[in-house]
């Protein structure tokens, strides 16, 4: 079974329609004892489970790219680029990382899940609002 369908099997997700988002601690607890480096690209979500709200955080989005050879390394966004500040400086929209680099793996999806925890979504009303009743990260993995 893949991780993302081991993923989805899990506890404490939430289902809506036919979309599946995984639980923080899920996908922590999963990528942690990851023990190949894989693809990935993860998208947050705050999800209001009371009223049902599912609120895509689409500058926040990250992916992994396996290389085969060369340094591991993160990609930054650009100069000029129009992001608030409270992405550019937290997280990177995603990193090459080689096969053989378990270590760089695991730093930078622990580093991405603990700085989406601290967000505060200052620069997104739908957010703000959203957290302030309540809602919850989740993601989509793919």
């Amino acid at each position: 079974m893949d991780m993302v369908k081991k993923l989805a099997s899990m506890d404490n997700n939430y289902k809506m329609n036919r979309s599946i988002y995984i639980h923080p601690e899920n996908i922590k607890k999963m990528l942690s004892s990851e023990k190949e480096v894989l693809d990935l690209l993860i998208t947050p979500f705050l999800i209001g489970e009371r009223d049902q709200e599912v609120y895509e955080l689409l500058y926040y989005k990250t992916y992994s790219e396996v290389i085969n050879d060369g340094e591991s390394e993160t990609i930054t966004y650009d100069s000029g680029n129009l992001l608030p500040a409270e992405v550019t400086s937290r997280i990177f929209p995603g990193a090459y990382i080689n096969k053989n680099d378990i270590a760089f793996f695991n730093e930078f999806w622990s580093s991405c899940f603990n700085a989406m925890e601290k967000m505060k979504f200052n620069d997104d009303t739908t957010a703000t609002t959203l957290l302030k009743k309540g809602a919850q990260i989740f993601y989509e993995v793919v």
